[in-house]
Formats: structure tokens, sequence, C-alpha cells
């Protein structure tokens, strides 16, 4: 009866939309070690998930595919902000947007506790600017000094707390 309402209106790509390139830091499924991966954004705005008021995301969809061939797992995603100051190495302050795909098929993730149930690579993102955006968000290179730092290592870790607490 109502069918009609449960539609998903996909509003078309705004052609004011420009991506960007930016570096994300991937924490991977596979036990791999954690490695910087440059990722243009794509627009998620109509997507109605919730982080589509970032108006575009980095774009990790060959990262997560599905377990069955040919199936995307990119409308499972989801996200969790994680705001750092204070840190040792002033250099990883920031607020940093944590990606990750919800499906009870991908493998559990190696750096996050058994009991977070994390599956599947991780992706982090830093934004420009915290707070709400009436305009496409504005992110800038994750820094280095989280892998190649030690203090930057220790507030990586902490980061990866606070995102599965």
């Amino acid at each position: 009866m109502f069918a009609w309402m449960m539609k998903r209106t996909r509003a078309p790509v705004p052609k004011a939309f420009v991506p960007s390139s930016v570096r994300c830091l991937r924490l991977p499924a596979d036990g791999t070690k954690p490695h910087f991966v440059h990722r243009e954004t794509v627009y998620v705005n109509a997507d109605q998930l919730a982080d589509c008021f970032l108006y575009h995301v980095p774009d990790v969809r060959m990262f997560w595919n599905a377990p069955e061939p040919g199936q995307s797992l990119w409308h499972r995603r989801t996200l969790r902000r994680v705001d750092v100051t204070g840190q040792p190495n002033a250099n990883v302050d920031g607020h940093y947007y944590f990606f990750r795909c919800c499906h009870e098929q991908l493998p559990r993730n190696p750096y996050f506790p058994k009991t977070s149930g994390v599956k599947g690579d991780v992706f982090v993102v830093r934004a420009a600017t915290a707070g709400g955006w009436t305009e496409h968000a504005a992110y800038v290179d994750v820094p280095v000094d989280l892998l190649e730092d030690k203090n930057g290592r220790i507030s990586l870790r902490l980061m990866m707390a606070a995102f599965t607490s």
C-alpha cells in the first residue's frame, strides 16, 4: 500500500561536485600491516546513510567486496567520528572518521578486540574541521606520524579504542 514511500529517491550528483583525493589509513582485515592509500572521494549525499551529511567520502568500494561474487557491501557502511586533542605529537591532533562495513560474513579485523565485532577493512580519514557541514566535507591527509612515530602509534591505538567503545 505504501510501497512508494519505501523507495529511495536518488538525487543526481550535483554538477558542482568535484572529487578530491585524500590519504587514508587502511587497517586491513587480512592481517597485513596498516598502510596508507590514496582514494578519490565519491558523492554519497543521495545514499541516505549515516555519512550522507559529509556529502562525499573516500571511495573504498574496491576493498569491501561481498563474499558472494559480483556484490558490493558499499551500502552497508557506517562511520564514527573520533576527536583527538592534546597528544604528545601535536601533528596527530584532529578530527577523524573511521569507516567500516557491517556484514557478518566479513573476516574479523585483527587490529580490534575480538569483543568489538569489527569485521572487514577499516578506513580512517581526517577532516579539516569538526561540526556539521552545509557544503561538502573538507578532508586533509591522515598524518604519516600515526604509523611512523612512537607517540603517533600510541595515539592511533587510543583512537581505535575510542572507535570501538
